[in-house]
């Protein structure tokens, strides 16, 4: 996301236990960023397959017998495929949601904390001044707030 410089940005305005709590931070919101993606991919790859079974179905079963369709189901190798994507995407969007929903949790406890030790983490003056500078570049670079709990 922001590379090297940014990093540097901060660590000329904190000390080096808030320099690496900020790069800890960092990590963790990048991890979880990745799997809200994965999950976004694996939920529209599910929808697609899915989509492609109704429209299999429909376009292909042109008789409403309930054996033509049990037939269909059965004995289509390309609804099988699809009935396949659909159960993978479906297990997949499972477990990067729990993983994801991890990351979350973990990434959330570390910005309170840093929130909560903030008057502890910038306990100088000329550090608490930079504060905010350090607060804002978070926020426009990595999309962390730390402004709030």
């Amino acid at each position: 996301m922001g590379g090297k410089g940014a990093t540097l940005f901060i660590k000329n305005r904190v000390t080096d236990v808030t320099y690496v709590m900020i790069e800890e931070l960092i990590v963790r919101k990048e991890k979880w960023d990745k799997l809200e993606k994965q999950l976004r991919f694996w939920s529209v790859l599910g929808l697609a397959f899915l989509l492609l079974g109704i429209i299999h179905v429909i376009v292909l079963t042109t008789s409403t017998h309930t054996t033509y369709l049990l037939q269909l189901i059965s004995g289509n190798q390309t609804f099988l495929f699809v009935l396949l994507g659909v159960a993978l995407s479906f297990f997949q969007m499972q477990f990067v949601h729990k993983k994801a929903e991890k990351a979350e949790t973990e990434y959330e406890e570390l910005r309170k904390e840093l929130v909560e030790r903030s008057v502890e983490l910038w306990d100088t003056e000329p550090l608490w001044q930079k504060r905010n500078e350090t607060f804002q570049h978070l926020k426009d670079t990595f999309d962390i707030n730390l402004y709030y709990k």
